[in-house]
């Protein structure tokens, strides 16, 4: 299998940060520069910035940039996957959750191994507005990804980090197709699933969602 192709989601409006995530600091590195630092790593050099308009500047230099052409998630990752083109696997990496460099080096091991869907968790330690993921019973095998449930996520629950590696060009394919029927993106993942297409998760050892203020001190604390 040919190396992946990482899709950096840098396209969000930040509102909620009033600061552009993407260049953010975190231990001297913006939280773009350490994605594609970490990736590099495991051996992903061809990398798709989906920007907007504000910071398109900025991350030109970085990586191959493409305007996001639809909004919410499901439409960043739409416009990163038809921008990557026909691909064996790719990385569909949210800039603002971030992993140890060795978390990516077992996200890459598992992908390796032939699961189509790997996806990085830890357990909550307290209520999180995001998203969880659901199990097999007595496995590490996803059945469902559910998306801002009411209330939030509560503690104990497995965490959806959106450090997702996805492999398979005829499930790429599919799954491009049902981002542009205007299908959500877990919601389109899940389907998938259900139709057998596997999906596994890595425990990970560190992770930091910075989407308010508040997540960034709390990193540099």
């Amino acid at each position: 299998m040919s190396n992946p192709t990482a899709i950096l989601l840098a396209g969000g409006a930040s509102r909620r940060m009033g600061r552009e995530k993407p260049l953010l600091e975190a231990g001297g590195e913006t939280l773009i520069s350490r994605h594609l630092r970490q990736l590099r790593q495991i051996g992903v050099t061809n990398a798709i910035a989906v920007c907007n308009e504000r910071n398109l500047p900025a991350l030109r230099g970085l990586a191959r940039c493409v305007l996001q052409r639809a909004p919410e998630m499901s439409g960043a990752a739409l416009t990163g996957l038809q921008a990557a083109g026909p691909a064996e696997a790719v990385y569909l990496v949210s800039v603002n959750d971030l992993v140890h460099d060795d978390d990516y080096r077992r996200i890459e091991e598992a992908g390796r191994a032939g699961a189509a869907i790997v996806i990085p968790s830890r357990l909550l330690d307290r209520t999180f507005a995001g998203g969880r993921l659901h199990f097999f019973p007595g496995t590490d095998r996803v059945r469902a990804i559910q998306e801002k449930p009411p209330g939030g996520c509560p503690p104990g629950s497995a965490a959806n980090i959106m450090i997702h590696r996805l492999a398979g060009a005829p499930f790429l394919g599919a799954l491009a197709e049902r981002l542009a029927a205007g299908c959500e993106y877990e919601a389109a993942l899940t389907s998938l699933i259900a139709e057998g297409v596997e999906a596994i998760a890595v425990w990970v050892d560190f992770w930091a969602a910075i989407k308010t203020p508040e997540d960034y001190q709390r990193l540099s604390q």
